[in-house]
């Protein structure tokens, strides 16, 4: 109930525009305006029932009318306008490079599929995070980062220093396909840790990467006793995890995989070499939900995204600010790196994991990485992809970096050393990438 309005009652839905705002009725429930209709109950029962006995051409007729007070112009399968332009080649949200047609056409099509909205007969759920890739991932445009309000949960249970996932898994959903407010957390678990929405930018750059140049940063044992000791994330398989707030994910394809079943809540087909996701659920839509070309066009859409390019507006605070991120230590995380072919890669990060939480830190365990260790940060876009930090604690630079701790703590200090103008250098320098 609210206010006088009983449980049950609802205000008549204005109807102009209709076409374009499913999903339907007060919870999203009806797909289309079909299941909308037949939804109807109570005072309405008898308009619905006059509906349902209607022949499918004069059903028909009932659609085609509601479609004609507005919206029909405007539908799309997600938040793109109609005949939206793809991004050109280096422009945030375009590719990294030019495509020729046959790869311009795959790009487009992932990029509408990361923008669509699936709807629960399409398989949504039964739990999920969003109904759409580009649902966490669309500040400043399509494939970047979250707000805060979009972060997700992980779960898990420490007890005695010991972790535990639930049997579930460690995801705590947002949302039920049901409709019926927000899954409860596991009752065994005693930790819960928010994850903040990362950008996706420059993932293809990250993956050719060569192993050997990660793992040459590599140093678990702080063997130059630098007070640093970043280690790569070996899967189980011998994969490297480059992906995730805990290098978790070793290839941009898993990472696709891994999205749509862990955050949508799809199933999916085999692929040859791939293991993340679900094969199958307990809904009532035949598996699996979706299909190879819909992961392979998303996964080129993502692996295509261009990185952000360096915006200068001070080039002597910049510059000079770029001198000292190296001389208070930053660069030793925050590293360039690169790829294969002898390309540089930009990213500031050595995709390694390092501990770099406060004393008495708590969170959750994924594979090989410990409840404190996490990928170090690509800095690219840094500037228009906060809040910062794993669970968005920070909400500007300057707060992410007063949370650095554990290895992080000496740079941090001499970071706090600088005099004010020192400082706004550095900052300038970041504030650039």
């Amino acid at each position: 109930p609210e206010s006088s309005g009983r449980g049950c009652e609802f205000r008549t839905a204005p109807l102009w525009g209709v076409a374009a705002t499913a999903p339907f009725l007060h919870d999203g429930r009806a797909d289309t305006l079909d299941e909308a209709i037949r939804m109807h109950g109570g005072e309405a029962t008898g308009a619905r029932d006059a509906y349902v006995a209607m022949s499918d051409e004069e059903r028909a007729l009932v659609i085609t009318f509601l479609e004609s007070l507005g919206g029909r112009e405007q539908i799309t399968a997600g938040l793109l306008p109609p005949g939206s332009e793809m991004p050109a080649p280096g422009e945030l949200g375009g590719p990294l490079r030019p495509l020729d047609e046959t790869e311009r056409a795959l790009f487009e099509a992932g990029r509408l599929l990361f923008d669509r909205d699936t709807p629960k007969g399409d398989g949504l759920g039964p739990g999920f995070n969003g109904d759409a890739c580009r649902s966490c991932h669309f500040e400043p445009t399509i494939g970047g980062a979250g707000p805060i309000d979009v972060d997700v949960s992980r779960q898990g249970r420490i007890e005695d220093g010991v972790f535990t996932a639930p049997e579930g898994g460690t995801m705590a959903h947002r949302f039920l396909r049901s409709g019926h407010g927000r899954p409860p957390f596991d009752p065994t678990s005693n930790v819960v840790e928010a994850r903040q929405t990362p950008p996706l930018f420059g993932m293809g750059l990250m993956e050719a990467i060569p192993v050997e140049t990660i793992m040459a940063l590599a140093d678990p044992e702080d063997a130059d006793a630098d007070g640093i000791s970043g280690r790569a994330h070996v899967l189980p398989d011998g994969r490297l995890g480059r992906f995730g707030w805990k290098a978790d994910i070793p290839s941009s394809a898993e990472f696709t995989r891994d999205a749509m079943s862990m955050e949508l809540g799809l199933t999916l087909p085999p692929q040859e070499g791939l293991t993340f996701g679900l094969a199958t659920d307990d809904d009532e839509v035949p598996d699996p939900e979706a299909t190879v070309e819909e992961l392979e066009a998303l996964t080129f859409f993502m692996a295509m995204l261009a990185p952000p390019a360096r915006q200068r507006r001070d080039m002597a605070a910049e510059d000079a600010g770029e001198v000292l991120f190296g001389e208070v230590g930053c660069a030793s995380c925050h590293a360039t790196l690169e790829a294969a072919d002898g390309t540089t890669v930009p990213l500031y990060s050595d995709i390694l994991l390092h501990d770099v939480q406060e004393e008495g830190y708590e969170g959750i365990v994924s594979g090989d990485a410990s409840t404190r260790e996490f990928r170090t940060t690509p800095l690219w876009g840094l500037r228009d992809t906060g809040p910062y930090w794993h669970d968005g604690r920070a909400g500007t630079i300057e707060e992410a970096i007063a949370a650095h701790a554990g290895e992080a703590t000496a740079v941090r200090m001499a970071y706090e050393a600088l005099d004010g103008e020192a400082r706004a250098q550095l900052l300038a320098f970041l504030r650039s990438l």
